[in-house]
């Protein structure tokens, strides 16, 4: 069973959320928005993906990742909880 996030546990903007991915480390705009199993497991195989393709796959992780992590504080914002694991 997922533990949810709920809106107070995350001040974390949609727009801050999306530039800690790109900006930073690919998912730590997740670990700030609380989902930090989800965050660390991103971090860890964007990496081994971005490796594997020879770095040709880092700008869709970074659109995917991104949008992710837009999308889950736009919830947060609205007043929704979310779960640990939740995309889009």
């Amino acid at each position: 069973m997922s533990e949810l996030i709920h809106p107070s546990a995350s001040t974390t903007s949609p727009i801050s959320a999306v530039l800690w991915n790109i900006c930073c480390i690919m998912g730590l705009g997740q670990f700030m928005l609380g989902q930090h199993a989800k965050g660390a497991t991103i971090f860890v195989f964007s990496y081994l993906i971005a490796g594997v393709s020879a770095g040709f796959a880092i700008p869709i992780i970074w659109i995917v990742v991104g949008m992710d992590a837009y999308a889950i504080a736009s919830k947060l914002q609205q007043g929704r909880s979310v779960g640990q694991w939740e995309f889009f």
